[in-house]
């Protein structure tokens, strides 16, 4: 589909509102690799974590999956009846 504006300010105005939200979908991606990360250290046979805030964080962050997953679950059972 192709998009004709008719004024620059317009164009202008578009491609700001695109980078905009190429912006937020590069900050999501960050974060979920850095989540990744940190669900995969949480994973390691190995204590992987020096820090224990990190360590803290990430099991806060797998508590969320969890729950995430439970309510999703709960969702799909009350849907199913």
């Amino acid at each position: 589909m192709k998009t004709r504006f008719k004024t620059i300010e317009n164009a202008e105005k578009r491609i700001r509102l695109l980078e905009r939200r190429l912006a937020d979908y590069e900050r999501i991606c960050r974060r979920m690799d850095t989540e990744k990360e940190m669900l995969a250290m949480l994973a390691a046979r190995a204590p992987a974590f020096s820090d224990a805030s990190a360590e803290a964080e990430a099991n806060r962050l797998l508590n969320d999956v969890l729950v995430s997953i439970s309510r999703r679950s709960q969702h799909l059972k009350t849907n199913a009846e």
